[in-house]
């Protein structure tokens, strides 16, 4: 198949363009390297199975362009702003980068008569909820520029689906965390540690708990429910258990590079505006179909902490402070 993949430079769909090229398909990755890097796809750029094209995703004219050159069956929209902090003080970020380019790529399909899209949406379109959230919970109240901008390009992509006969799969991602991580709490704890490892600053209380996935395993999640689920909407929530918190990440950086205790400075605020403290995923959905993750939240963590600090070449974005 010739499949599209948008944010191709970046953590996850780098990532998601190894495993459709092991497959056979043929890629196209389009990217303006505002988060990901070259590195994440050096090792594909002697495969004729795979070819990149730098661009600006909301830009629909060009879009086209590449398009229609290519031809492509299938689109994995991953092209979005994924630094939640940054966009929760420029709406713009959110505007652009996430629905200014679920835009320009739909219009290209249309164009170009693509009929499949995969879609990366977020628990942060639900914003601060009780109990497990299922993927019919609402009403949807997102709290971030973050969380609005994919809840509405995911009403676009299914307005336009129906109007076009286009099918759908949205995967809603818990935290993620491994190997090409551009940004998030690892490494900036990481990157506070080479600075001063005698302190560090955290947000909150460092209690807010999250369920993270191992990308890995978030990569087989998507492949499973776009393979074995044929409706015109698929819709899914990708969740982990347990809750990990921010205290224990720290600690296990902390661990893996001998740190022992230090001192920590808790701010008492949010890391942003809008940052939701804590969410469970009701996941059951995807279940079904025969997800497991490999790794637990916790084993998530702490494989990454031990990477990151004893293999910090895969995690190219530690060098560019």
């Amino acid at each position: 198949m010739k499949i599209v993949v948008t944010g191709g430079a970046g953590f996850i769909a780098s990532h998601i363009i190894d495993y459709l090229l092991r497959e056979g398909h043929q890629v196209l990755s389009l990217d303006n390297f505002t988060l990901g890097t070259r590195d994440h796809f050096k090792h594909h750029l002697n495969n004729p199975n795979f070819k990149f094209i730098e661009m600006d995703v909301s830009q629909e004219e060009r879009v086209n362009q590449a398009f229609k050159e290519f031809k492509p069956e299938c689109v994995f929209h991953m092209a979005a702003n994924s630094d939640i902090g940054a966009g929760s003080f420029d709406a713009k970020v959110d505007l652009k980068n996430t629905f200014g380019t679920t835009v320009a790529v739909l219009e290209a399909m249309k164009k170009n008569d693509a009929k499949q899209i995969i879609f990366p949406s977020t628990s942060a379109i639900y914003g601060q909820t009780e109990g497990a959230i299922a993927e019919n919970s609402g009403p949807l109240m997102p709290q971030s520029n973050y969380g609005a901008a994919k809840l509405a390009a995911e009403g676009f992509i299914f307005a336009f689906a129906h109007v076009n006969n286009i099918r759908v799969w949205i995967f809603r991602f818990p935290n993620v965390c491994g190997p090409r991580g551009t940004h998030g709490v690892f490494i900036n704890f990481l990157r506070f540690l080479k600075a001063d490892p005698t302190q560090i600053t955290v947000a909150q209380d460092g209690k807010q708990a999250k369920p993270y996935i191992y990308v890995l395993d978030l990569v087989d999640a998507i492949m499973l429910g776009w393979q074995k689920s044929q409706n015109q909407y698929n819709v899914f929530n990708i969740g982990n258990a347990p809750l990990v918190s921010v205290n224990e990440i720290l600690a296990s950086l902390l661990k893996e590079k001998g740190l022992g205790e230090i001192k920590i400075h808790y701010t008492g605020n949010p890391a942003w505006p809008g940052d939701v403290v804590t969410y469970t995923f009701d996941d059951s959905k995807i279940r079904v179909l025969g997800y497991k993750p490999k790794f637990n939240s916790k084993e998530a963590t702490d494989k990454t902490a031990y990477e990151l600090v004893h293999n910090p070449d895969a995690y190219i974005a530690v060098y560019r402070d």
